[in-house]
């Protein structure tokens, strides 16, 4: 956020002092959308900028650009159905690949700590028959607290992960 502030006072400072590209006709206003600090644009043309240095993956889209339209009524072409202004951030976005390894990494996160918590179970399962039920192969009740420990959590990793991918993938941020 720190960063993005940054972003938004040099494109400010800049949209203040720059001079304006045409003194007179139609052309589009320099602006800042939140996203991206636009200078002005002439009628018909497509204005790029780099990609905002303010991304957290900025540094893997150093050669990216962001594009807007100026149509020839010198006003920034509008999204369809919308008030908002059109812009082609396709360049800037985090890769598929970055995302992919953030999920993996968030679902094995999600597996230990459910892990975590079916070997406290076992761990009090154990001390029971310790204590109670004495009878039982210790081989064949070690496999069971195996399973409890390590497979049950992987099952229900699976489902969580399974429905989030299926019903919920919003990508990340």
């Amino acid at each position: 956020m720190q960063k993005w502030k940054e972003y938004q006072l040099q494109c400010l400072k800049y949209l203040y002092e720059a001079p304006p590209i045409v003194t007179e006709g139609k052309f589009c206003n320099r602006t800042f959308d939140n996203y991206a600090c636009w200078p002005d644009g002439l009628p018909g043309t497509y204005v790029n900028v780099s990609c905002p240095w303010y991304l957290p993956w900025a540094n893997t889209v150093l050669r990216g650009q962001v594009y807007r339209f100026c149509t020839s009524e010198g006003t920034w072409l509008l999204k369809e159905n919308s008030t908002l202004p059109w812009r082609n951030l396709s360049e800037c976005e985090a890769s598929d690949q970055e995302s992919l390894s953030c999920r993996l990494v968030f679902v094995m996160m999600q597996y230990c700590v459910a892990a975590n918590y079916y070997w406290l179970l076992v761990e009090g399962m154990y001390l029971y028959t310790l204590l109670v039920l004495s009878v039982f192969s210790e081989q064949r009740i070690f496999r069971l607290y195996l399973f409890i420990g390590w497979g049950v959590p992987m099952l229900f990793v699976i489902l969580w992960g399974t429905v989030k991918y299926l019903y919920e993938d919003e990508g990340l941020v």
